[in-house]
């Protein structure tokens, strides 16, 4: 916090941060944000059928088969999605 102060009083601007989106963790370079995401948050596979053993490549055709493979089911839309 001194460093920022006195910087702020100099003039100085701290070095730029890079915050992971899933988790707030803080990086000085964007090099090293990209590897903490592949490695610590990677992307899902698929995205499965809550309903059945099925696993779509986007979550577009997931939306799709739910509200028309399972009619039983109440329909879902992007926002139900919940990542685990």
């Amino acid at each position: 916090m001194m460093f920022l102060m006195v910087g702020m009083l100099q003039g100085i601007t701290p070095p730029p941060q890079y915050v992971c989106p899933t988790c707030g963790t803080s990086f000085s370079s964007q090099a090293e944000l990209d590897a903490h995401i592949a490695s610590a948050h990677p992307a899902p596979l698929g995205y499965q059928c809550p309903y059945c053993d099925e696993t779509f490549p986007t979550l577009q055709e997931l939306i799709n088969h739910v509200n028309t493979g399972h009619p039983d089911q109440p329909p879902i839309q992007a926002i139900d999605i919940v990542w685990e």
